[in-house]
């Protein structure tokens, strides 16, 4: 135990305060206020910042990554707001790979089959797809609205 203790007061781990005529006083640091520890943390949290994020990963042919794109779109289809299952799900991207895109989460969506084929026929951009249903009636001004800003928001998210 005494070796311990000389090792927390040579290490700064605790200082001792002594007092004339009274107890002393005894004041334990946080890690942070130690040189060492804190050297140690500041290495761990650069080495943290350092590993790629989530949003980095492959998302388009992992199983599991690929249902979490589905649930984050709402099980929805981004194009035409139809009701998605797990088996009839397609992932769009909305920069197709060849012109640059990525597997990355923020440019896959969840859609339909039939806006899937019908989009990459034409190879058009994901708002301009969007407009164009709007136009045929397939979704409410709201609905294109609010899916105009999700679709703009996705595509700001890849920078």
């Amino acid at each position: 135990m005494r070796r311990r203790l000389g090792d927390l007061l040579r290490n700064k781990c605790i200082t001792v305060n002594r007092q004339r005529g009274g107890a002393n006083i005894i004041i334990v640091h946080l890690p942070s206020d130690i040189k060492p520890c804190r050297e140690l943390i500041e290495a761990e949290e650069s080495s943290l910042m350092e590993q790629p994020s989530e949003d980095y990963a492959d998302y388009y042919t992992d199983p599991v990554r690929r249902l979490i794109v589905f649930d984050r779109d709402k099980r929805h289809c981004v194009y035409c707001l139809l009701e998605l299952s797990e088996d009839s799900f397609v992932l769009d991207h909305l920069i197709p790979i060849s012109k640059g895109g990525t597997n990355r989460k923020f440019n896959l969506v969840a859609t339909c089959e039939e806006c899937n084929q019908r989009r990459n026929k034409k190879d058009q951009d994901p708002v301009e797809f969007l407009l164009s249903n709007y136009r045929s009636h397939l979704i409410k001004q709201d609905e294109y609205i609010e899916q105009k800003k999700y679709v703009e928001s996705l595509l700001n998210q890849q920078s």
